[in-house]
């Protein structure tokens, strides 16, 4: 239930820092949160053919694709993705202001991540 928790707290400052509209803030939230594994719009949709290639519902062979799915069976999954949406806007924002300890603590988001997901 942390890893949840803590997915979404992430989630939500990497959203923040990308998108300024807070409707459209509020919008990516929530597909984040329940838009993750729509594998099955895909499949009521009757797998369209997008730009030449035909869709499909990989959520549904690959349940790690899933937000749900992943934080409930495989919460290392889930921390990693936290690490990463941490990562993202603490090196950005250490690279905009110059600031040695934002860049150390990302760092050490990204060191998080690697160890769960080294390759």
């Amino acid at each position: 239930m942390a890893a949840a928790v803590a997915l979404m707290a992430a989630a939500w400052l990497c959203i923040t820092h990308f998108i300024q509209d807070g409707g459209a803030r509020l919008f990516a939230f929530f597909f984040l949160a329940f838009g993750l594994g729509m594998g099955y719009v895909i499949q009521a949709l009757g797998h369209p053919v997008v730009f030449g290639n035909p869709t499909d519902t990989l959520d549904w062979r690959m349940p790690e694709l899933t937000a749900f799915y992943s934080i409930l069976a495989l919460p290392h999954f889930a921390w990693s993705g936290v690490f990463a949406a941490l990562g993202i806007p603490l090196t950005l924002k250490a690279i905009e202001r110059g600031d040695l300890r934002l860049g150390a603590l990302a760092g050490l988001a990204w060191l998080g991540q690697a160890s769960i997901h080294p390759q």
